[in-house]
């Protein structure tokens, strides 16, 4: 080979090498474009839901991250990295679940079920019931207030209402009653129990059949039973974000992977005040929030508070980063439109209670006046009972000094009774004495007689012997 041509080979290999450079250089630069796309995706998208979601050129998500990168994009949000969402979902029900059993009571578990369920449940029903769990249950104190105002009612509407008024169905009455008292609504639990009173026969019937009705034990069955109900929707909100499908008639169907991603960014967004209030009142170097939170004892407020702390801003950041930006931004679009629906459902049922006030206002005046007209009947019968009372006083009166009078006369004629038959006693006594003088006189008498007889015998003898 020529010398130029050497020289050629040798450009060649040069060359070469020089390509070989610039491939690595540009695939090097290419994946790490390629990787920080990866990157923007991920923030944008969220976290794959399990390991088995492939991107576009069908490769699974999580084969595509490195090992530092959980740790990297969870270094801001307080680390606990995860690497899918049902992953995240599962590590948070894990967390809740012990929590919930460490709670053996019924009553605990109610009221953190309700603390749970309260920022995710879209039902104005049921947010007003765990609304009222928080109220009743948040001490030993307004659990007894609640058990003494419930039984209260009970024993209120047992007892036999005014004559002649007439008798209303069980459970209205016992609404009215446990209304009536001073407290918290409670119009979940209220319905629960007016449920297991006697509903079957007439209102008199009812009552009579409430007061064999052992309400201690209705009491803690239904407490147990809305615990259940609660409980129940906890899991249910699990097992959606787990994947277990939409109910609809004929069973299950299975959710969609962007339906799941949706369902876990609403739950992981709705979790958000419960794990920041759990973050702020037991972990330690969170003095401020713990105080501002404490502060607050206002509803308005302390949800503000617990809004306004760094801990609540930390836990939807993490969110963000599991769920995507565009999820978390879904999550939190359709938890205000729920906000704003329950909002304008309050309005409205504040317009119809009003115009139920109203109505209700018209037909109590107008009971009022009934039962003034009663009133005013029942007391002229008073007035008229007094009266006659009055009268059969005075008769009384008039019978008993003419008893008292009766009575010393009698005592006086009893007294000169017993003289008069003392003293006829003395007679008979001194008359019966001369009835036995008498006879002996008269006996006396009978023998002069017989002797005068015989004197007379004798005389007549002499007189006929001369």
């Amino acid at each position: 080979m020529s010398l130029f041509g050497k020289i050629l080979a040798l450009l060649n290999i040069f060359g070469a090498f020089g390509l070989i450079y610039l491939a690595s250089v540009d695939y090097g630069k290419r994946m790490t474009w390629r990787y920080a796309g990866f990157k923007y995706e991920l923030a944008l998208a969220g976290l794959p839901l399990d390991e088995k979601e492939q991107d576009s050129e069908n490769v699974a998500i999580v084969e595509r991250m490195s090992e530092a990168l959980p740790g990297e994009i969870f270094a801001a949000v307080g680390g606990r990295p995860v690497t899918t969402q049902k992953a995240e979902v599962q590590r948070l029900k894990q967390e809740l679940d012990s929590k919930i059993q460490q709670a053996q009571d019924k009553y605990k578990q109610s009221y953190l079920l309700a603390r749970i369920l309260l920022p995710l449940t879209d039902s104005y029903p049921h947010r007003e019931q765990l609304l009222a769990c928080l109220a009743h249950f948040s001490s030993p104190e307004a659990i007894a207030a609640l058990q003494a105002r419930t039984l209260k009612a009970f024993n209120e509407v047992r007892k036999p209402g005014p004559p002649r008024a007439p008798v209303k169905p069980l459970g209205e009455d016992y609404r009215r009653l446990f209304r009536a008292e001073p407290g918290p609504s409670a119009e979940h639990l209220i319905a629960m129990i007016v449920q297991s009173l006697p509903s079957a026969g007439t209102p008199v019937e009812n009552r009579t059949a409430a007061a064999g009705v052992n309400f201690s034990q209705v009491f803690d069955k239904v407490i147990e039973e809305q615990r259940k109900d609660l409980e129940g929707r906890y899991q249910t909100l699990f097992a959606q974000a787990q994947g277990a499908g939409i109910k609809i008639e004929g069973g299950d169907a299975p959710a969609s992977m962007l339906q799941q991603k949706e369902s876990i960014a609403r739950l992981l967004f709705g979790l958000c005040t419960f794990t920041t209030e759990e973050s702020i009142l037991t972990e330690a170097g969170k003095e401020t929030e713990k105080q501002a939170l404490l502060a607050a004892r206002e509803p308005g407020l302390y949800n503000k508070a617990v809004i306004d702390s760094a801990t609540y801003k930390q836990a939807v950041q993490r969110v963000n980063v599991i769920c995507g930006l565009r999820n978390t931004i879904l999550a939190i679009g359709q938890r205000a439109r729920d906000l704003r629906r329950i909002a304008e459902y309050v309005i409205q049922s504040i317009t119809q209670e009003r115009e139920q006030f109203v109505v209700d206002h018209v037909h109590i005046v107008g009971l009022i006046r009934e039962q003034s007209a009663l009133v005013k009947a029942e007391n002229l019968l008073i007035t008229d009972a007094k009266d006659k009372i009055a009268t059969h006083d005075e008769v009384i009166k008039k019978r008993t000094d003419e008893i008292v009078k009766l009575k010393n006369d009698l005592t006086k004629v009893r007294e000169d009774t017993a003289k008069s038959e003392a003293t006829l006693r003395d007679l008979s006594q001194k008359v019966l004495k001369m009835r036995g003088e008498l006879q002996d006189a008269i006996k006396s008498m009978a023998v002069g007689e017989a002797k005068t007889r015989e004197l007379e015998k004798m005389i007549r003898e002499l007189e006929r012997r001369r």
